[in-house]
């Protein structure tokens, strides 16, 4: 088996269809399958799952989870179930645009032994799938992501993704720790080879009002995000532990202002105190961020209530 579709499934009901419709169209010279992972959906999704899995089943393999696990180990579980040795991931309430898709990454894989995987573009979309932005990634990007640009923020969509399973396996410890996988994801692949970007739009992103991040509000996002930046300044080596701690140190910059004005009150100076504790020996650079040129006009009214 060349080829394992990853797909995570959670109260996908009305989207499922059409995203595993879009896998199946693919075209490709080589042997392939589809994982589908169900973290235990309470709406009826896995009736729309079953039914396509009696169509196909020859392609489609459906793995019922009987508790909820969580996005990160439902996909731990799904890579152990994986036959193929080059993964392409998919959520489900996305969908991929190109019938080649698949063919198109594993030929510049293939060819480009250095590489640890390949990405693209996407477009953005509603629940409805009507248009909400032309393209997801910068215009800047460039075609090969090394660890540094990932670590500023992750730049492209994990449905965009297909990589090399020895490339990323086995999984680190800490892997389960994460509120998320995605960022980590292209993290790890990136330590141990350059991914490739190709600006073609082959994938839709759809972002809803259920969708397991659009629907968080920004502070709980930014939360989540320090959760994961905690993570890689403890466990990845220099310079990269060094530079995760600078990421984190923004973060709870733009999180101390976010709060702030979610509750009408003064930015609280412990919190600013903490983000450059935590930049440790780049404390300097925060100083100059963006991050504390925006905060600091707040700084400038006086400590918050309680803390002078």
């Amino acid at each position: 088996m060349k080829l394992s579709v990853l797909i995570k499934t959670h109260n996908h009901e009305a989207f499922v269809d059409q995203t595993l419709e879009s896998v199946l169209a693919q075209r490709a010279d080589f042997a392939w399958e589809i994982v589908v992972a169900d973290d235990c959906s309470t709406d009826g999704t896995r009736t729309r799952l079953r039914a396509l899995e009696a169509l196909h089943p020859e392609r489609i393999r459906i793995l019922e989870r009987e508790r909820n696990l969580g996005p990160v180990r439902n996909f731990i579980g799904a890579l152990a179930a994986c036959r193929g040795g080059y993964i392409a991931l998919l959520d489900g309430d996305d969908y991929w645009l190109t019938t080649d898709k698949l063919q198109q990454q594993v030929s510049l894989l293939e060819t480009t032994p250095e590489l640890s995987a390949c990405t693209h573009d996407a477009r953005i979309v509603d629940a409805r799938g009507g248009l909400l932005a032309e393209r997801y990634c910068s215009p800047t990007l460039p075609s090969r992501l090394g660890v540094e640009r990932i670590l500023r923020g992750n730049p492209v969509p994990a449905g965009a993704l297909t990589f090399r399973r020895d490339r990323l396996e086995p999984l680190p410890e800490w892997f389960e720790e994460l509120p998320f996988s995605d960022w980590a994801l292209h993290i790890l692949l990136a330590l141990r080879g350059p991914i490739a970007y190709l600006p073609e739009v082959m994938m839709a992103y759809r972002k809803h009002r259920h969708g397991m991040w659009s629907v968080r509000e920004e502070a709980d996002r930014l939360r989540l995000t320090i959760c994961c930046c905690s993570l890689f300044a403890r466990t990845l080596r220099r310079p990269w532990a060094r530079r995760a701690a600078a990421r984190q140190a923004r973060l709870q910059l733009r999180l101390a202002l976010v709060e702030a004005r979610g509750e009408g009150r003064r930015v609280r100076w412990s919190a600013v105190s903490e983000a450059f504790r935590t930049a440790g020996s780049a404390a300097p650079e925060l100083l100059f961020s963006r991050a504390f040129r925006r905060l600091l006009p707040h700084l400038l009214h006086g400590p918050a209530a309680g803390e002078r």
